[in-house]
């Protein structure tokens, strides 16, 4: 059966369906992700597959049109199967698809043309391997066989809310204060704030950044001549940090192994990291939108780390499919 998954925690909600997918889409290029994955994770995931015999954690994905969105609301007015608040205070809710919603469930989920991992990269990448090496021992196997599929749940984009990575950097580069906010407004437009709430110095769109230093708000807006809006990764917040600010002042040239940079997810409350006093600079990012993951993957390229957060999590062990 296919089955409709909601998960919620309070502030926000998203629903899916889960289903199997083919495993061979993801070497084809339709299962199409944004991270980059690690060979040994990869090997110890398909090394545990091996000895469960089964799949506990599906991969979660998205796609670019409506489609399901408007079943999905149908699906979910029944009384659900399993409706229950978990240990991490997620409410889990699942609905089995009946046979008669089938056949349009599965028009809809065969329009799609590609699908986008939301999170999961590594279990997708694990999935595949298992098959390709599963089908190598099977020569005459139909394609048909459980190993040839995985598990995931697949979610309209419309149902995904993505939350930010914040960034704090633990020292100036031996610049002061002063020099520091100098030397980014030399070419980023820099406004004190004057706020009592810390919550107001969140960027309100693209191309806008928080900064904390020495006990100070800022709003730092990009100009337009820098937003590089004509490439999808050229212009993600993220990236442009990472270009203008982190690499060029703090001297952080691989975001991905400095020690000085931590990433603090966007959940935690901005009182907490301005007055804990170990960011020599904190700086509030804008949440990346899901089209913007969507264009990047589909130029096969990959995100910096930290760029993408999709909340609330699924639960592991749930769902449970067995291989033959």
């Amino acid at each position: 059966a296919y089955y409709a998954y909601r998960v919620s925690d309070g502030y926000r909600s998203q629903t899916g369906i889960v289903a199997e997918v083919e495993a061979a889409a993801y070497d084809r290029g339709l299962i199409k992700r944004h991270e980059h994955t690690r060979p040994e994770a990869e090997q110890s995931l398909v090394a545990a597959l091996k000895r469960m015999g089964a799949n506990s954690y599906p991969m979660c994905m998205t796609y670019k049109h409506a489609g399901i969105n408007a079943l999905i609301g149908r699906l979910t007015e029944e009384a659900p199967l399993l409706d229950f608040l978990g240990q991490d205070g997620v409410q889990q809710t699942v609905w089995r698809v009946g046979t008669a919603a089938e056949a349009e469930l599965e028009q809809c989920l065969h329009s799609i043309e590609a699908l986008y991992i939301t999170d999961g990269h590594h279990r997708a990448a694990a999935g595949a391997a298992l098959a390709r090496e599963t089908a190598a021992a099977h020569p005459y196997s139909s394609g048909l066989e459980s190993f040839n599929y995985v598990m995931g749940i697949i979610y309209p984009s419309q149902q995904l809310k993505l939350v930010e990575y914040n960034r704090c950097v633990t020292d100036l580069a031996g610049l002061t204060d002063v020099e520091f906010v100098q030397r980014v407004s030399e070419r980023l437009d820099v406004e004190r704030l004057h706020i009592s709430d810390a919550e107001d110095a969140r960027p309100g769109g693209r191309g806008r950044f928080g900064m904390y230093v020495g006990g100070k708000w800022y709003r730092v807006t990009v100009p337009k001549d820098l937003r590089k809006g004509d490439d999808p990764y050229g212009s993600l917040d993220v990236v442009l940090l990472n270009n203008l600010i982190l690499g060029p002042i703090l001297g952080i040239s691989d975001p991905r192994t400095s020690e000085r940079l931590e990433y603090i997810p966007g959940t935690v409350p901005l009182e907490y990291v301005a007055n804990e006093g170990t960011c020599g600079a904190f700086f509030l990012v804008h949440p990346t939108k899901v089209s913007q993951v969507a264009a990047v993957a589909d130029r096969g390229l990959v995100m910096p780390p930290k760029s993408t957060w999709f909340l609330p999590k699924i639960s592991s062990g749930l769902f449970v499919r067995l291989f033959d």
